[in-house]
């Protein structure tokens, strides 16, 4: 009797291998349903929600003190808007934040591939901030009263219902890259 109560108890190595299979089965399972560079995908467009709110705080501060936002509009011949790729240290936009010290660093998309020409009615898929601010007029061609910032989104689903499209701003001045507007996964803020 003593003999019987002595003998450890475990598992055996069939047991073993068969909660190890199982374990590895459910992973892969659970692996194919819940896709991982999906979910990185939209943690990187949850970044940039939070840049777009980040710029656009600092903008609004740059508005108080200066009343006027910074103007997108090239000053060699003024008139011609175009958007600004935001890269967080020489464009017009970071520029004019960083000199203003409303900021002091200017986010960038996290997955931009630093490419600065690309242009966003062109060049849809790249990823990256864009700025577009009508000057005022002539005799003021680097000051703004509005501004429309947008980012490309890698899943659609992460718009939210701030497509381009549905800005105020949007067609304000002008229309700004039609189909770069329409896409779904064209995030965007505006000026307040």
């Amino acid at each position: 009797m003593s003999n019987v109560n002595n003998m450890k108890k475990g598992f055996t190595l069939i047991e073993l291998l068969v909660s190890i299979l199982i374990i590895v089965v459910l992973t892969g399972s659970i692996l194919v349903i819940v896709n991982p560079s999906q979910i990185r995908g939209r943690a990187r467009d949850s970044q940039r929600v939070a840049d777009l709110k980040i710029i656009q705080t600092a903008l609004e501060q740059y508005y108080l003190r200066n009343r006027a936002y910074p103007s997108s509009v090239d000053t060699l011949v003024w008139g011609s808007t175009a958007f600004v790729h935001v890269n967080g240290t020489t464009d017009r936009l970071s520029d004019a934040l960083l000199d203003s010290l409303v900021t002091d660093v200017v986010p960038t998309d996290p997955s931009a591939d630093g490419s600065t020409d690309a242009d966003p009615c062109e060049e849809l898929t790249h990823l990256r901030y864009n700025y577009i601010a009508p000057a005022r007029n002539a005799t003021e061609p680097l000051k703004a009263d509005a501004y429309i910032l947008t980012a490309i989104m890698e899943s659609d689903a992460s718009n939210d219902d701030h497509e381009c499209n549905l800005l105020d701003n949007w067609d304000n001045g002008g229309t700004y890259c039609t189909t770069f507007a329409t896409r779904p996964f064209c995030y965007g803020v505006e000026s307040r």
